[in-house]
């Protein structure tokens, strides 16, 4: 009999973007070892999952922000109790979910937790840390402002900023943590030395790629798929474009958060 891993994740693949590394993880690598059941709040995973894990959907990961989650998932840990409590590994690839290690802890101390970061959730409660800057209260204003334009929001997050640190000690009592890059682990390790004996590096696996017979064409041609969002760099293309534009002319194409694409002649 295979031993039992519980994936948690808040979304799964096609939702989400971090989601397409947590479906190549199970249905490449855990479901060969593993009996594999994954608790998400995704109501329409990718099909052919099914056909290496039993999947549940539960509901209260549908909740929008994260304190709300937070309370919903621990007054709600009850549903889930069974699943938890067979399991001997616990694998937390959301970084939402963090704090449900304390749950996953008090109803099942002989499980393993691995938490697998894919960014900065345990230094802000924005999950992202700036160049340049520490990852402090400001950079959670700043990074909500100008992701949403809200004054509301980037209060809201300074506040959050001092909530956020039950992850730190949360991530005390992980038993292995994965970090995506060298770069990422060694900014976690600096402000949170003491997991460093538990910290590992393991790349996200690749997607499939297809093999596109396209003839390149002689006009130079940008694609940018970060919308208009801040933290993905739009301020920079914006910088970089009236530098590039002063010497040659490009075609450019950016997409949305919506997904819908936007062409134009520049």
């Amino acid at each position: 009999m295979k031993p039992r891993i519980l994936v948690l994740t808040k979304l799964f693949w096609p939702e989400g973007g971090t989601e397409l590394a947590t479906y190549l993880v199970v249905k490449d690598i855990l479901s060969k070892h593993f009996d594999v059941a994954i608790i998400s709040g995704t109501r329409s995973p990718e099909p052919d999952i099914l056909k290496h894990a039993r999947y549940i959907h539960w509901g209260v990961l549908e909740a929008r922000y994260k304190p709300i989650e937070w309370i919903k998932t621990f007054v709600g840990i009850g549903w889930i109790g069974n699943l938890v409590e067979e399991a001997d590994i616990v694998y937390i690839p959301s970084h939402t979910l963090i704090p449900l290690t304390i749950a996953v802890r008090t109803t099942n101390s002989r499980a393993k937790v691995v938490l697998h970061l894919h960014n900065y959730q345990l230094l802000t409660y924005t999950s992202v840390v700036l160049a340049n800057r520490e990852p402090d209260v400001a950079t959670d204003i700043i990074v909500e402002l100008e992701e949403h334009k809200s004054l509301l929001r980037a209060l809201l997050a300074g506040f959050g900023h001092y909530i956020n640190y039950i992850n730190r000690f949360v991530a005390l009592l992980a038993d292995k943590i994965i970090c995506v890059s060298h770069r990422q682990c060694e900014i976690i390790l600096r402000h949170i030395p003491g997991i460093k004996n538990k910290a590992e590096v393991i790349y996200n696996p690749p997607p499939p790629i297809p093999t596109i017979n396209k003839r390149v064409s002689e006009e130079p041609t940008l694609v940018y798929a970060g919308g208009a969002s801040y933290i993905k760099g739009f301020q920079i293309l914006i910088k970089a474009l009236a530098k590039i534009l002063r010497s040659t002319r490009l075609r450019l194409t950016l997409y949305s958060e919506k997904l819908l694409q936007k062409r134009k002649r520049l």
